[in-house]
């Protein structure tokens, strides 16, 4: 049964609710399935040890479960089961809403199955104030917990009728609606490592983790009298080591902290909400000694990926983008871990690259392409990021995207089972396209009942844009390539027929022929946009449009830092950029830009949302995965492996050993059949190690052959 403690539905607003079973074993079984869920999300202890935090996130209609395997935690005896569950009353950029919460599981024992049921003990949480601020718009909501009066959630031992339970007002059987199916969470579970805080200097309780995290905060307190803490999360600080806060005309979108009251002596106490940051400041009331830690919850990325070279700073900017990878994928792609920790789709699409050069696994792309076709709207389009309560955030053009992963995974895992489930979604979301979303001369439209992004950047975005136009034409080829994988001829001929139209379409209304360019589109009123932005040049290039000198040149001026008037590319979308330098040969101005750029983000420990402005340290975000692109961009272009089959089957090799900055490369890309291994250095030797299954088209200079599996060696100079 899904359960909920007296006193508590009629109003659910920021709820915490605390559960409690005990019962006794004869002898501990070498394995315990515990499987658990709650709405909107539990921490589990047994016999006191923390094990784990979800559900992942989801729909109620097919709500996410998690199993776990408790022995390790039981004992003879008495064991007691605490499950601490909280309910925002209200969606998020991660959560929707339903007006129900609840909790419900099941252990199964060798000789008992224990469920949620009348003889749970529950309690409404009377240590967290349910009327607090909202962290930020996208997230809930501050924990502030006085623990002066009741004992900490976690306390579990001792006689329960110390802790004052009841038995649960609400019991809903299995099935009861709005959760009327479950599913399987579809990912791991979320690491559970401490991480410890180093003092700041010359600061009172401040700390800093080194570099962005995402955890729950845990502190060990030692105080001479009843004392509050104000407890801030920062994820940067000035010059002098104060920490940049959001001013009174942004702090009312983001407001990243927390309030604790304890007792005079010590008492150990853990949040229930992850927050991201890297700074920790704590200002007390009265006289206190605190030492804190974070329980770090991120996906337990096992990582085989590697990149080495002789440059310290190539090197930091690549482990800053690993890093910056890792902290924003939990139980899905987030933007971030500070202020916002949702699943941008635009986002994802980049993270899935950083991650597939990381580790070959494909768990978190699978599970975050149904999450956001789960939010389909009627006429086809997704939302921009899913589950969530932000009906503004409906995007065109990350539909378009949505459905370029589709290619991704299919590319990755040479696989078309997913892309064939999805395909009735697919054609709802071509529909639109199809249909709604054309305007005049049969090309797309802005519609003004969505937000087109496109990219942080001064885009033209209403009347015709040519880069959302660009986009779909792109996506067609894409889709049309998967289809005949999947042996779909007639509808890939149909998309390849399609998409021809539309270049056609392309190529006679938003092409400027004097110039040898796209310009950026039509306005309200059907006049030419007389600019010429990268974006638009980059994709057609991409989309295979036209594959002409001016718009290479304007890739290579673009590069050298001459925008002829144009919009600059965001740290997000440049990625593209970066795929057409490479293609084009501009790998040297490429990484150049790279150095350029990123360095800077360095002594943040994180990339950046977008490149520095005077505004980025307070309302954007310094770990920001959509712009950690740079790790495969590195790994691609000086360690030479281009994937050239889906599935990785075949591979170029072809390093840049000229680049002036880097005279030795060492990288390992793992791939479904394996780990590929490269070194070289300049003047000397190439080695090779490739899988048995993988065949390789080697160009090195001086060197053009072909070679299948096995380790083999090259010299250079």
């Amino acid at each position: 049964m899904w359960i909920w403690p007296q006193g508590s539905y009629e109003v659910l607003h920021n709820i915490y609710a605390d559960f409690r079973r005990s019962f006794v074993l004869d002898e501990v079984p070498a394995s315990v399935s515990m499987h658990i869920t709650a709405d909107a999300q539990y921490v589990l202890h047994v016999n006191g040890h923390y094990v784990n935090r979800g559900p992942a996130r989801g729909y109620q209609r097919s709500w996410p479960f998690d199993t776990h395997d408790i022995a390790e935690h039981l004992q003879i005896g008495e064991n007691i089961i605490a499950v601490q569950v909280h309910n925002p009353g209200r969606g998020t950029f991660q959560y929707r809403h339903e007006d129900a919460a609840g909790l419900l599981c099941t252990i199964e024992l060798p000789d008992q199955r224990i469920v949620t049921d009348e003889s749970w003990g529950t309690r409404l949480d009377a240590t967290h104030s349910r009327l607090t601020p909202k962290l930020s718009v996208q997230l809930g909501y501050q924990e502030h917990v006085d623990l002066t009066d009741s004992p900490p959630p976690d306390l579990v031992g001792g006689d329960a009728s110390d802790y004052d339970w009841h038995p649960p007002r609400m019991a809903y059987v299995f099935g009861h609606e709005p959760w009327s199916g479950m599913t399987e969470r579809g990912v791991p579970h979320l690491t559970t490592d401490i991480i410890d805080y180093e003092p700041i200097d010359g600061a009172t309780l401040a700390f800093d983790l080194g570099r962005t995290r995402l955890g729950t905060l845990r502190l060990d307190i030692d105080a001479e009298t009843p004392t509050e803490l104000e407890i801030s999360f920062v994820q940067a600080v000035d010059a002098d080591g104060e920490p940049i806060l959001p001013p009174k005309t942004v702090r009312n979108r983001i407001d990243m902290a927390a309030k604790l009251r304890v007792d005079a002596g010590q008492t150990h106490w853990e949040a229930f909400q992850p927050i991201g940051h890297r700074y920790l400041f704590i200002q007390a009331s009265g006289e206190v000694r605190v030492m804190p830690t974070l329980r770090e919850t991120i996906y337990p990325l096992d990582i085989a990926g590697t990149f080495e070279t002789d440059d310290a700073e190539v090197d930091a900017i690549w482990e800053m983008c690993r890093e910056t990878q890792r902290v924003c994928l939990t139980d899905a792609y987030t933007d971030t871990p500070w202020r916002e920790q949702a699943q941008w789709w635009g986002d994802a699409r980049v993270q899935s690259q950083n991650t597939f050069h990381l580790v070959n696994d494909d768990r978190p792309l699978v599970r975050g392409i149904r999450s956001i076709i789960g939010q389909q709207l009627p006429n086809g389009l997704t939302y921009g990021h899913a589950p969530t309560m932000a009906h503004t955030c409906v995007l065109p053009d990350f539909s378009l995207i949505w459905m370029m992963t589709l290619w991704d995974h299919w590319w990755q895992t040479g696989d078309t089972d997913l892309f064939l489930e999805q395909w009735p979604n697919v054609q709802k979301v071509l529909r639109y396209f199809r249909t709604e979303g054309l305007g005049e001369a049969g090309l797309l439209k802005y519609d003004p009942r969505y937000w087109l992004f496109l990219d942080w950047c001064d885009l033209h975005d209403t009347g015709t844009p040519t880069l959302l136009n660009l986009w779909h034409a792109w996506m067609l080829d894409a889709l049309a390539e998967v289809c005949d994988a999947a042996d779909r001829e007639e509808d890939a001929y149909v998309l390849r027929a399609e998409r021809t139209e539309q270049l056609e379409r392309i190529d006679a209304v938003l092409f400027d022929a004097d110039a040898g360019l796209y310009i950026d589109g039509l306005d309200a009123s059907g006049e030419h946009v007389p600019r010429h932005s990268i974006h638009c040049q980059t994709l057609a290039l991409l989309a295979q449009l036209r594959n002409d000198a001016p718009l290479h040149q304007r890739i290579a001026d673009y590069l050298a830092g001459d925008l002829h008037g144009g919009a600059n590319p965001s740290s997000y979308w440049v990625t593209y950029v970066y795929d057409v330098a490479e293609k084009l040969g501009m790998e040297h101005a490429m990484l150049d830009h790279i150095a350029r750029h990123w360095a800077p983000m360095l002594p943040y420990g994180g990339c950046f949302e977008s490149f520095a402005t005077d505004t980025y340290l307070v309302q954007e975000t310094v770990s920001h995965a959509w712009a950690a692109h740079p790790l495969y961009h590195l790994m691609r272009t000086l360690g030479g492996i281009r994937q050239t089959a889906a599935g990785w089957d075949q591979v170029t090799f072809k390093p840049v050993t000229d680049w002036q900055r880097v005279g030795r490369c060492d990288t390992v890309f793992p791939t479904p059949h394996g780990n590929i291994t490269v070194r070289w250095q300049r003047d000397d030797a190439v080695h090779l190690q490739l899988p048995e299954t993988i065949t390789a088209d080697i160009r090195l200079p001086d060197v053009e052959t072909t070679v299948t599996g096995g380790m083999h060696h090259w010299r250079l100079g």
